[in-house]
């Protein structure tokens, strides 16, 4: 009778992992589908970035996308620093504005995802096939999941994503639109500690924005 109930737990809790495991799966799955279908964006970033307990800086990020591979981004960080990205989808070229310094590489998503100080509230518009999925050779491949549905922030309601990824020692919380699937704030915390590493959030978001493809190509570097 003991091993009969015991069975019993055990089936029960399995057959809860097994449905939250498809929970999670589909959440990914609408989100891929969500910025796969994105042509254009233009957007808005901000990120607190703790280089110590109590200290750090300030990044603003003005971002525009067209699928699947243009990118330009401003980034403006605390103490005056500030840098252009541009991306014509076959060179990344990082401008340090201050100096002029310039570094160009051959396009690849991780020498985009390299020169772009953000997280996956930005990576997943050219990356979300890859950073979505738990998959073989996806990012999440060796994350624990967790859903956890009606959060409040900003004065609504989100639905989060919480990964926990040993390899990288953090703890992440994405805050998903639970009608668009887009994620607009990303909270990453050391694992070990539990001290708050980055705090990104989306402050402005215009799918379908026109861009003149001029923009994403790096000025003349003589």
């Amino acid at each position: 009778m003991k091993r009969g109930l015991a069975l019993t737990a055990i089936l029960a809790m399995a057959s809860a992992a097994v449905a939250a495991d498809k929970e999670v799966e589909n959440l990914l799955a609408n989100m891929r589908t969500a910025y796969n279908s994105v042509k254009s964006a233009s957007l808005t970033v901000n990120m607190l970035l703790f280089t110590a307990p109590g200290q750090g800086i300030t990044l603003n990020i003005k971002m525009e996308y067209v699928k699947s591979n243009r990118v330009r981004a401003e980034l403006e960080a605390t103490g005056g620093m500030s840098a252009n990205v541009y991306c014509d989808g076959t060179t990344v070229t990082v401008i340090e504005s201050r100096f002029n310094q310039r570094s160009v590489k051959k396009f690849s998503i991780d020498s985009l995802n390299a020169a772009m100080p953000a997280n996956l509230e930005t990576f997943n518009f050219w990356d979300w096939k890859r950073q979505l999925s738990t998959g073989v050779g996806g990012n999440m491949k060796d994350s624990q999941l967790k859903i956890v549905k009606k959060q409040n922030w900003n004065g609504k309601e989100w639905t989060v994503l919480e990964e926990t990824a040993p390899d990288a020692g953090v703890f992440v919380q994405y805050y998903i639109d639970p009608k668009t699937h887009f994620i607009w704030r990303t909270v990453v915390k050391r694992l070990e500690s539990g001290a708050l590493f980055q705090d990104v959030r989306i402050t402005r978001l215009e799918l379908g924005a026109k861009i003149d493809p001029e923009r994403f190509k790096a000025p003349d570097g003589s």
